[in-house]
């Protein structure tokens, strides 16, 4: 994908000083009243996660619960997507340094592809080497979390579709791809795409992917999106690891 320029209007001397330093301060103060927002949310979700488990465990014994079930599925669920979005928003505010150790890379991998939601019309293709790396596992889960739930949502709205993972050494890094044939990426999105707040989704966040970008870049690394052929993307994060 070729590289964005950006325009920058450097300012000088002592007012170029203070505007800056206004910046930050308004920086800073957004991220802690948005982490502020993040943790409130959070507990009212676990509030309401808490509640729906005891209507559940109510209602199974009566007669209604057939009736109900569907409806409180689709509660748990809407709770449990909230839930990632607090946690997306509370990983792009906070600063994380990765605290790495040796990891099977094998286990990691069919972990977060067996917890990933999938319709039946999408399959999912998962080629990962048996061996060990030295990665934050947690930031790395989360990272192909990210890539999974977008490429199976790329495929929504299509007959069947394809998810392609594959995670293996190359040279001192780690290698992780994930690819979708999916209708590509507009042109329109393509330069902010790592962006926070950037997104074509109606109910998106835009936090997803500036979250994989920050874990990668945390572990010295590098992520980028190509276009693949006929059609579709391909997402390549390449983490040093020795």
């Amino acid at each position: 994908m070729p590289a964005i320029d950006a325009a920058v209007h450097p300012l000088d001397g002592e007012q170029g000083e203070n505007e800056i330093r206004g910046r930050l301060e308004r920086l800073a103060s957004l991220g802690a009243r948005s982490a502020e927002l993040a943790h409130e949310l959070r507990n009212a979700l676990a509030v309401l996660e808490t509640s729906l488990h005891l209507v559940r465990k109510t209602l199974q014994k009566s007669e209604d619960y057939a009736r109900v079930e569907r409806q409180l599925s689709r509660m748990a669920e809407q709770i449990h997507t909230g839930q990632a979005l607090v946690r997306e928003a509370l990983d792009e505010v906070r600063a994380q340094r990765p605290e790495r150790a040796e990891v099977d890379l094998r286990v990691l991998v069919l972990e977060v592809a067996a917890g990933v939601p999938r319709p039946e019309h999408v399959a999912l293709d998962v080629e990962v080497a048996a061996e060990s790396v030295a990665v934050d596992a947690r930031l790395i889960r989360q990272l192909l979390l990210n890539l999974l739930r977008n490429a199976v949502e790329a495929l929504s709205s299509r007959d069947q579709g394809r998810v392609r993972v594959v995670a293996r050494r190359r040279d001192d890094n780690l290698l992780i791809l994930v690819e979708d044939d999916g209708p590509g990426i507009a042109e329109d999105v393509a330069p902010r795409l790592f962006q926070a707040f950037n997104t074509s989704k109606a109910n998106g966040t835009g936090l997803g992917l500036a979250v994989c970008r920050r874990i990668a870049e945390a572990h010295g690394g590098t992520i980028r999106a190509r276009r693949a052929s006929p059609h579709g993307t391909t997402m390549e994060v390449l983490i040093p690891v020795d």
